[in-house]
This record gives structure tokens, C-alpha cells and sequence, in this order.
């Protein structure tokens, strides 16, 4: 089991660095600045095969699919403060900047907009929105 900490928030994992090189005062001070997208510092103790799928994920930027993946391990842990935001991310719809459009449609079908309820699928054009 290795060792891995960084900042994960509601696009998904933002960095995935081993402890040993890790700098936790600075992770926070990070998220801590971006606590408006539900920015968290974890950690987590993970076996190489978990670490070669999470690095996968984050390779084709698949960060959410990666924080999904880290979550569903059961080894993530993060600081008490930061507990109710590590239950309700990745959810791009929690960006208070965020945008109505999908990307996938430009906005041409954005009627409903994505952001009232996130399910990883745009409701007008029906596509995976990639973030």
C-alpha cells in the first residue's frame, strides 16, 4: 500500500501525489481558497493497482471518474471539516461559477441547463459532459 494525498473538489480529483512528496500545508492553504467548488485535501492508502486506475483516469482527464473511483475504494479520508463536501462531490453543479451550457450542444438545446441536477449527462442533448 502506497500513500497518496491531494485536492479533490466538484470537477473531481485535481491532484493525486504520493505522500512522501506531498506538501499538506499547501495542499490546504489551496483548497481552503476554493472551498466555494467544495474543494477537500484527502488522503488515502492505496494499492498499486488502485494507483495505476486512478493515474489512467486522470491521463484521458477523466477527473471525476477518478475521484468516483478513489471514493468507492473506501480507503479516502479527509478532515473533519471537510466531511460533508467529500460526500456530495464530484458534482460539477456545485460551482457557483459554473456554466449552464454543456459544451456538447454550445447551447443550442441548453434549456434546462445541467447544472439543476448533475448526473454526469447533459438533459437536452442526452451526451456525457466531460469537464
Amino acid at each position: 500500500m502506497t500513500a497518496f494525498m491531494g485536492i479533490a473538489d466538484c470537477y473531481g480529483l485535481e491532484s493525486f501525489i504520493p505522500q512522501s512528496a506531498a506538501q499538506p500545508t499547501f495542499l490546504k492553504l489551496r483548497a481552503d481558497a476554493n472551498r466555494h467548488r467544495h474543494a477537500i485535501v484527502y488522503q488515502a492508502e492505496l494499492t498499486d493497482k488502485q494507483v495505476q486506475k486512478i493515474s489512467s483516469l486522470i491521463t484521458k482527464s477523466e477527473h471525476a471518474k477518478a475521484l468516483a473511483y478513489l471514493k468507492a475504494t473506501g480507503n479516502m479520508k479527509t478532515m473533519q471539516q471537510y466531511q460533508h463536501s467529500a460526500q456530495i462531490i464530484p458534482n460539477p453543479a456545485l460551482d457557483p461559477y459554473g456554466s449552464d451550457e454543456c459544451g456538447n450542444c454550445q447551447g443550442e438545446n441548453a434549456k434546462t441547463g445541467y447544472v439543476k441536477s448533475w448526473d454526469g449527462k447533459c438533459p437536452d442533448c442526452g451526451r456525457e459532459v466531460q469537464q
